[in-house]
């Protein structure tokens, strides 16, 4: 998700963003785990996601 689409949201609906994202995070980390992942890239792209939210929580 986009940073200017993240900082319209409020701090519940950033908090729920963030559960998903963690969700899915450990969900590809499983997936890699048992070599059904095709995009390793993903990972990164996931924890940088939360970074992000995270900073905003902060912020707010």
């Amino acid at each position: 998700m986009k940073k200017v689409e993240l900082k319209s949201k409020t701090k519940s609906e950033l908090e729920k963003v963030l559960k998903n994202d963690i969700k899915k995070l450990h969900d590809l980390r499983f997936d890699l785990t048992f070599n059904r992942l095709k995009n390793i890239s993903e990972v990164k792209m996931v924890k940088r996601g939360i970074a992000r939210v995270k900073t905003l929580l902060n912020q707010k």
